[in-house]
């Protein structure tokens, strides 16, 4: 969702995916290297290292947390390494340009480019509409030793760039079809762009690769190709598979 939204911007000329993304929100900008670019931050190739715990972790609460604990790691970035590695803050920057850039928050800006688009009335990033008793959402649990422990959603808007969504398993169907339709689009944005290998995830015993595109994980399925992703909401995972 958050490559989609932003590829709708570079569709639009709001933004170039080739601009540093210091011209938009001041992140990186003493970071080593040449500068971090939309394109590398969507494709995870960057060099900056890869980081899970900072969107689960209570400590980092705000763009302002955010930012000072993205100061603390732009030493880290490998110059010398142009493969992917996974680095969800990246996806966190990205949201934030897209609302930076539209000046709306990043959730609307989704619901209106995306959602209403493809009829996804349930999907959303308010967790507290899935909270509401008369919704008819599954509840997820903690295992303990006594027992299940009800657990809530995090209520962090660093989370929805990364994986905050909250949909359904038919809407999230509705999303994939319209990636596996002829010359779909979406937007004026052609969806294969999206799907487009451009660096190596991972590569695996036998010699294949794992590609990453925007947002798609791009491998060989038998005679066909797989294209996936996982995501989360800190409570529960789904992946998705097309």
């Amino acid at each position: 969702m958050t490559a989609l939204a932003t590829l709708v911007l570079d569709e639009r000329n709001q933004l170039d995916i080739e601009d540093a993304v210091s011209e938009y929100v001041p992140y990186f900008e003493d970071a080593p290297g040449d500068p971090i670019s939309i394109h590398q931050l969507l494709s995870h190739t960057s060099g900056m290292p890869r980081d899970d715990l900072p969107f689960i972790a209570t400590e980092i609460d705000g763009w302002d947390d955010f930012r000072t604990f993205l100061d603390g790691t732009i030493d880290r970035r490998r110059t010398d390494y142009h493969q992917c590695i996974y680095y969800n803050s990246g996806y966190a920057v990205l949201a934030r340009l897209v609302e930076v850039v539209t000046g709306m928050d990043f959730p609307s800006f989704v619901e209106r480019t995306i959602f209403d688009s493809l009829g996804m009335s349930r999907s959303t990033y308010d967790s507290s509409v899935i909270e509401e008793e008369s919704a008819d959402v599954m509840t997820p649990y903690f295992s303990e030793n006594d027992g299940f422990t009800e657990a809530t959603l995090a209520e962090n808007p660093l989370l929805h760039g990364p994986g905050g969504l909250l949909s359904s398993v038919t809407e999230l169907a509705t999303f994939l079809q319209a990636h596996m339709g002829d010359n779909p689009s979406l937007n004026s944005v052609p969806l294969k762009r999206l799907r487009t290998p451009i660096g190596t995830l991972k590569r695996f015993i036998d010699g294949t690769e794992r590609a990453y595109g925007y947002g798609w994980e791009i491998e060989p399925f038998d005679s066909d190709t797989l294209i996936s992703h996982g995501g989360g909401t800190g409570r529960s995972h789904r992946p998705l598979h097309s």
